[in-house]
């Protein structure tokens, strides 16, 4: 899976050409990618370790869980705070206009945008932000108990 995912990533980024918000993904995703075979680098040196070495490799893996957790969130802001920043280029494109239908058009866009606003979830349930990890937690606690009550 893991090469498949390099392979579309390596054809993609070599059939188009990269500037500006696209730059900064490909720059993410390679850097996620070389964690991710220093982290398979390690494992085969995990079974000689001594426990203090395992706990220390121990730590770090579950570090990396934690970050994979609250990467969606991470980029959900960062579409969230591009979406405003084009909020704030029509606001101002509003404001300095003198052409009555491209006022029209930008107050109509604008309305749109408050009407439908930027928001990413997970089964129509989990709302995809920073707070993922506890909205994640809370959901499993939740289906934890219900599974208990019926268990018991």
């Amino acid at each position: 899976m893991h090469v498949l995912s390099r392979e579309i990533e390596d054809h993609s980024t070599r059939n188009r050409v990269m500037n500006g918000p696209t730059k900064n993904w490909a720059d993410y995703l390679n850097t996620y990618w070389q964690l991710m075979d220093c982290f398979r680098s390690v494992e085969p040196l995990m079974k000689n370790l001594d426990p203090i070495g395992a706990v220390v490799v121990s730590c770090i893996e579950n570090l990396h869980v934690a970050l994979l957790t609250t990467l969606p969130g991470v980029m959900a802001a960062m579409i969230q705070s591009r979406v405003d920043r084009i909020k704030l280029a029509l606001a101002t494109r509003l404001y300095l206009s003198t052409d009555a239908t491209e006022v029209a058009d930008v107050r109509r866009f604008l309305e749109l945008i408050a009407l439908r606003p930027f928001e990413m979830r997970i089964l129509r349930s989990i709302p995809v932000d920073m707070n993922l990890r506890v909205g994640l937690l809370s959901l499993c606690t939740t289906y934890l108990i219900v599974l208990a009550q019926f268990h018991g």
